[in-house]
């Protein structure tokens, strides 16, 4: 049986390549979680992925975070604020 392709799997696959390199994720109340790193996982029969950034103390001293995937409403590099990924998600 294939893998269940989730809305989210694009914006996913994108945190991923980014390992390693500043990236900025803008959440709809407006806070911005910087990571360097991130996993992923979904509850049982949810379509909306469950985020952990910088699992890793020795990452530049930036704090682990959790967010969902629905939160995000943009994500950027943190120096050239350059977007990655087009919004919106349909859930």
């Amino acid at each position: 049986m294939p893998p269940l392709q989730h809305p989210d799997a694009g914006l996913l696959r994108v945190m991923q390549r980014r390992e390693g390199l500043r990236t900025v994720a803008i959440l709809e109340d407006g806070s911005e979680c910087i990571f360097l790193n991130m996993h992923y996982g979904y509850d049982i029969g949810e379509n909306v992925a469950l985020v952990t950034t910088n699992d890793n103390l020795a990452l530049d001293q930036l704090e682990t975070e959790y967010f969902s995937t629905d939160q995000v409403v943009a994500l950027v590099d943190e120096e050239t604020r350059q977007p990655l990924f087009s919004f919106p998600i349909e859930f």
